[in-house]
């Protein structure tokens, strides 16, 4: 009985998806060869096959970002969410609505990652860097000081780099006030 079920799940779940997986397959070497708008609309047509596949999710919404539909790479990165609360799909969507120039959203997307992970740099840094952007003087010198005060798990170039302008916002800060360090 059990085999059975599983027999007829298959055939008719799976295997009209086969040549969807095979093509996306193809389309994902592309990918990493290319340009992301010339796949664009193969990834389209892949959609509603493949529209539970996190990894394809993931991939077509880079895709619709890279070529400048920002909401509707967001749209497609929500449904990632559904199968996984990844920090680095947060960071893409407040990428696009940072492009999108809706600064709130961007802020709340790169918060979210940065409780998911709490030991990455990277998203304080996005933070920092929005607020600076938009004359956030106040949260950025906070994002600053949180950023050179987050334990280093470990050390690399890139970490260094990022302390460095928080380093600098800090310094432009005092500045500002016309104090020194």
């Amino acid at each position: 009985m059990l085999c059975l079920a599983f027999t007829l799940n298959t055939a008719i779940h799976v295997l009209p998806r086969a040549p969807a997986y095979r093509y996306w397959k193809l389309l994902t070497l592309d990918l990493r060869m290319g340009d992301c708008s010339e796949t664009l609309s193969e990834y389209e047509m892949l959609y509603e096959k493949l529209r539970h596949e996190k990894i394809f999710l993931s991939e077509y919404a880079r895709c619709l970002s890279a070529a400048g539909y920002y909401e509707v790479g967001n749209t497609v990165y929500e449904q990632y969410l559904l199968h996984n609360a990844n920090p680095e799909i947060y960071i893409a969507m407040g990428n696009n609505y940072k492009a999108m120039g809706k600064f709130e959203q961007a802020e709340k997307s790169y918060i979210h990652a940065s409780h998911i992970r709490p030991n990455r740099h990277y998203p304080l840094y996005l933070l920092m860097v929005l607020y600076q952007e938009t004359g956030q003087n106040g949260k950025a010198l906070q994002t600053a000081h949180n950023l050179l005060e987050k334990q280093v798990k470990i050390p690399s170039q890139v970490i260094e780099k990022m302390k460095e302008e928080a380093k600098k916002v800090i310094d432009s800060s005092y500045t500002r006030c016309g104090l020194k360090l």
